[in-house]
């Protein structure tokens, strides 16, 4: 099934990305999720993929420094300690509750077992063919700014309202 911004249409890296791909459907609806509160504070994200499919979340990303390029195993844990802000936004796309803390970097280790497996759009040569382990622990990812799922498609031709709806990376939201 094909849908709108396909990442084989336009693959990333793409210095000549094209602006002429023809959408596959137009979004006319969307959720917004809380923040999460607390590492275990998942159920709303997991309902969301249950119910809707892919969850767009933030993060904060470095990947030099908090991806277990060790084992290759694509697990990401960012401890919390410095004064950053979310970088990267990413599909949860399923999640493993018995993940084990022993899969992330050593030295850099989760207080529990848990983790978030997401889509990234860095191409299939990123963690394990493009999909990473986030852990529950993370202390970025979604417990900021929250997350929002894609909840209502029509045909890319269905004639209907026109808005626009688009990642704004410093979070500001319009009535």
């Amino acid at each position: 099934m094909e849908r709108a911004g396909f990442e084989s249409q336009d693959p990333y890296p793409n210095a000549n990305s094209s602006l002429n791909i023809k959408p596959c459907r137009r979004l006319t609806g969307y959720i917004t999720l809380p923040p999460r509160s607390s590492p275990t504070d998942n159920d709303r994200i997991k309902r969301a993929v249950m119910d809707y499919g892919a969850v767009r979340v933030s993060y904060y990303t470095d990947n030099g420094k908090y991806l277990n390029t060790e084992k290759r195993n694509g697990a990401y844990y960012y401890p919390g300690g410095e004064d950053v802000t979310v970088n990267h936004a990413v599909c949860i796309i399923w999640w493993d509750d018995n993940y084990s803390r022993a899969n992330f970097r050593s030295g850099v280790l989760p207080d529990g077992n848990g983790a978030f497996i997401i889509k990234n759009s860095w191409g299939t040569s990123h963690g394990l063919n493009g999909y990473t382990y986030i852990s529950y622990y993370d202390y970025r990812l979604a417990r900021y700014e929250g997350a929002y799922v894609m909840s209502d498609y029509l045909p890319a031709d269905a004639q209907d309202e026109e808005f626009l709806f688009q990642h704004d990376e410093f979070g500001n939201r319009l009535p």
